[in-house]
């Protein structure tokens, strides 16, 4: 197994920045910086890689220097990195953390007509009674609310 991150050696029992891999890297941030995809990034800089192993790149901490590895790129470049990875992970959806929840106002929740359990079976190919499925997604109905309000759902059968 292979532990040394990519850019370095190990010579004599230090880490030594390898210059070919390193100038793949500092191309690989310049490239992501100016706005490529990181599948673009490495291609320009020569790094065949999976996406989540140029992910990896971009977020390892020791290219800016530590006790044992040299830096390779600057601090500033790896913020900059690290804003703009944040950036796109909200502009792409990807960041759900940061999506702001909906307000919800409590509602009311009844599910007493057959034909929309009727419905909704159907809809969810569950092959239940309908009182269990009434029951069912009332307790879902129940949970979800409770999750996102932090307050017991009103439930009443008008």
């Amino acid at each position: 197994m292979n532990h040394t991150p990519y850019g370095y050696e190990i010579v004599h029992g230090k880490a030594v920045i390898n210059q070919i891999e390193a100038e793949k890297l500092r191309i690989l941030y310049s490239e992501y910086l100016s706005g490529a995809s990181f599948q673009t990034s490495a291609k320009t800089a020569g790094i065949k890689k999976t996406h989540s192993a140029i992910s990896r790149l971009l977020e390892c901490t020791h290219y800016v220097g530590d006790d044992f590895y040299p830096a390779i790129v600057t601090v500033e470049q790896f913020k900059s990195v690290a804003k703009e990875r944040e950036r796109r992970m909200i502009k792409f959806g990807r960041k759900n953390l940061t999506k702001p929840i909906p307000s919800l106002k409590p509602i009311k929740y009844t599910l007493d007509s057959s034909q929309e359990a009727d419905n909704i079976a159907q809809k969810v190919a569950i092959t239940t009674n309908k009182d269990d499925l009434q029951v069912l997604l009332l307790k879902r109905a129940e949970a979800i609310y409770s999750a996102i309000i932090g307050e017991e759902m009103s439930v009443d059968g008008k």
